[in-house]
């Protein structure tokens, strides 16, 4: 009897201990997950993460409006540029008796002249290359008022300086040297320019130095003022005030549309 009740009792304890470890075993199953999501690698997150930006420099387009008389094929280009071309007035010391009235294009070779020999130009520099160049072109037979053309003879025979004169006057052709680094001198019929700091109405006829653009308006060193370095005119009113001396001032503005580019000579050319 005794045996009995020992053998009934192990078989107790036998199905209890089983009864545990099943429960033990179900709870940690129960406790993980079937699937795990494996987690990303460092260069997987830093990809995922990272933001890849570009940054485009703004531009303007050459020949937008038909009022710019633009080539056909129009270019893209920073929206400023400005080209450090030294400034003087035709006036150095303030003197507007002659020669320094008559002066702009003497002035305008002058500072494009200190451009390219990268050369500071101050006032006594300026008064001292003016009446220079003004005596020489005297003895020359110049008159006072002188086209573009005459003034690229200067350039050559004065300087020593490659000169081409343009006939397409355009905002792109200006856009385009401007970006090739040269400065460009214009004739002007002076009184279209509508420059609050000229004396009077201004001049009839005027030469200046377009230097640079930005976004709306041509950069220009203009001689005619004390006021004209770094002086901004709306791109239509240059590009409609541009005429080349045609020997009568109050009918300037039928003289025709040219510009003046002035390079070093190399032995290569």
């Amino acid at each position: 009897m005794s045996r009995q009740i020992l053998l009934i009792g192990t078989l107790i304890l036998l199905v209890i201990g089983g009864g545990v470890f099943v429960y033990s075993n179900q709870e940690e199953v129960d406790s993980s997950p079937l699937f795990r999501i494996r987690p990303m690698s460092k260069e997987a997150e830093k990809e995922d993460e990272e933001l890849v930006t570009t940054e485009f420099e703004p531009i303007i387009y050459g020949g937008s409006s038909s009022s710019f008389s633009s080539s056909a094929s129009s270019t893209t280009s920073p929206s400023q540029t400005n080209l450090e071309v030294p400034f003087s007035s035709q006036a150095p010391h303030g003197n507007w008796d002659a020669p320094y009235q008559e002066a702009c294009e003497e002035v305008s070779l002058i500072m494009v002249d200190h451009y390219l020999r990268n050369q500071p130009l101050d006032q006594e520099a300026a008064d001292a290359a003016i009446q220079s160049l003004v005596q020489w072109e005297t003895r020359n037979g110049l008159a006072e008022d002188i086209t573009i053309d005459q003034l690229a003879w200067i350039a050559r025979n004065y300087y020593g300086y490659k000169a081409e004169v343009i006939d397409e006057v355009s905002y792109d052709r200006i856009i385009t040297e401007l970006q090739k680094g040269n400065p460009i001198i214009v004739p002007a019929a002076g009184r279209m320019l509508g420059n609050p700091y000229f004396s009077g109405e201004g001049p009839w006829y005027h030469m200046l130095v377009i230097t640079g653009y930005d976004e709306t308006h041509f950069i220009v060193n203009d001689p005619g003022t004390k006021r004209g370095a770094g002086y901004r005119y709306d791109f239509l009113t240059l590009l409609n005030a541009i005429h080349d001396w045609n020997g009568q001032k109050r009918d300037i503005g039928a003289g025709i549309k040219r510009m003046l580019i002035l390079k070093q000579n190399s032995i290569l050319d």
